[in-house]
């Protein structure tokens, strides 16, 4: 009989793994933490209210889903899901099944008025009501011009070290630039356009279009539409799937869940792993384990400290008069402090929701209330005699800023890590930027399974 498999940490990719090991008959230890089970995944409870940590919704749908390559050919980081969409749908359902809905498509306020979103959906067909006709003139000269130096896909086939900032203003143009991409980027980091790394922009939740779908955009409608489907469990959001997930672990007659502090120490012991736990009396040893914890948690654990540049998230959430979910809103108007507002939930009030607004990094944390309240009463978001009360609010530091700084120190940690000839698997946010992404997570668990399995 094979030994139990170790699995350490509780990040979503530690508790995919852990799961799809013990239906696949092998037993599990898992070691969890008291604390921040999920990763983030799970929202907050406060008097009966969901408070979803930020936007938290499923994507299980592209225009190019096909059937998944193996497992083994993963790749973790920035998009490295993607060949595995209909893998992800079918374990999401297996765990949700018909409670999965989709929401509303999401919304962009400029100006004060509201339109269709371009972020989240990569669907320029809005542009033209967007900009109006003379900005959207200049947009269209701007990236023509762009198409006839560069070609139609711009820099997008080689982003090597260019910031969004540079990789936009050549590919958009300044007027797409300057009215788009970095009012919103720089509301969730300081000077973020001009800090983020084009290749890591979905950590500020930015996109990058081919200058010729710009053009084709302001001239009537982009020749490819993307479509993206969003979705949510029900009433319980997203996090039902974790909460799911869990209850699963715990009704396994396989799967040992020991909760204890976080790792301390990893490090060879011949041919197994010690791996030193706060708060537990003797160190486990363990063959070929499963690390599933924090980037930071892991690299200090093998004797590196890792330190990078954190974002600084600012939420407030207000319950709200409202009969419907809420879509998904960015504002872009730059003096507006709202960045993004999205749905948590039923308020504790009858016909209310929760709505959780994420506000400008530097906005001091006792402003939160009050500046969630006057901003989205200032993006039309909400009726000015509607009820808003508020809920709960902080200020946290949530991602490491993804710039070239941050790039440069994961490699470093990764390079340290890799040296002390640890065999382990490794699987979450540690093993590469992007990689703590939700379905990133559910395929690095089920690949991380079928290798131990």
């Amino acid at each position: 009989m094979p030994e139990p498999v170790t699995v350490v940490g509780g990040q979503v990719a530690g508790l995919v793994a852990a799961d799809a090991l013990a239906r696949a008959g092998r037993e599990v230890h898992l070691v969890l933490p008291t604390r921040g089970v999920g990763g983030g995944f799970l929202p907050l409870r406060r008097d009966g209210r969901r408070l979803e940590l930020g936007v938290r919704l499923l994507e299980l749908g592209y225009e190019d889903d096909h059937a998944p390559p193996p497992l083994a050919d993963h790749v973790p980081g920035f998009g490295g899901h993607r060949p595995y969409t209909t893998l992800v749908r079918s374990w999401v359902t297996e765990l949700v099944g018909d409670r999965l809905r989709e929401v509303a498509p999401p919304r962009i306020t400029l100006d004060g008025r509201s339109h269709d979103d371009v972020y989240f959906t990569v669907d320029l067909s809005p542009l033209p009501d967007i900009l109006g006709p003379r900005q959207r003139e200049e947009v269209a000269r701007e990236a023509a011009q762009a198409a006839a130096t560069l070609g139609d896909q711009g820099v997008l086939d080689d982003l090597g070290d260019l910031t969004l900032d540079e990789a936009s203003r050549t590919n958009h143009g300044e007027t797409f630039h300057r009215t788009l991409i970095a009012p919103v980027a720089d509301k969730f980091l300081a000077d973020g356009s001009a800090r983020t790394l084009a290749a890591w922009r979905r950590k500020v939740w930015m996109p990058l279009f081919w200058p010729r779908t710009v053009v084709e955009a302001c001239d009537g409608g982009p020749s490819f539409r993307p479509r993206r489907r969003f979705e949510t469990v029900g009433d319980d959001g997203p996090g039902a799937v974790i909460e799911a997930l869990l209850r699963r672990l715990r009704d396994a007659t396989d799967v040992v869940i020991e909760p204890v502090g976080p790792l301390v120490e990893a490090s060879p012991h011949g041919s197994e792993v010690e791996l030193v736990i706060d708060g537990r009396a003797e160190p486990i040893r363990a063959t070929r384990p499963i690390l599933a914890t924090g980037a930071r948690e892991l690299f200090g654990a093998v004797g590196h400290e890792y330190r990078v540049e954190r974002a600084r998230s600012v939420i407030a959430w207000l319950e709200v008069a409202m009969d419907e979910p809420l879509p998904l809103h960015h504002v872009v108007d730059e003096d507006n402090p709202v960045v993004r507002v999205s749905d948590s939930g039923p308020g504790a009030r009858p016909r209310t929701r929760v709505l959780c607004v994420e506000l400008r990094h530097d906005l001091a944390a006792e402003r939160a209330p009050e500046a969630a309240r006057r901003g989205l009463l200032d993006a039309g978001i909400l009726d000015p005699v509607a009820s808003a009360v508020p809920v709960f609010s902080g200020a946290m530091d949530t991602y490491d800023a993804p710039t070239a700084e941050t790039r440069d120190a994961h490699a470093a940690a990764l390079a340290r890590l890799e040296a002390t000839g640890l065999d382990a698997l490794v699987v979450g946010g540690a093993t590469a930027p992007g990689a703590d992404a939700f379905n990133e997570q559910v395929v690095a668990g089920l690949a991380a399974a079928e290798a131990r399995a």
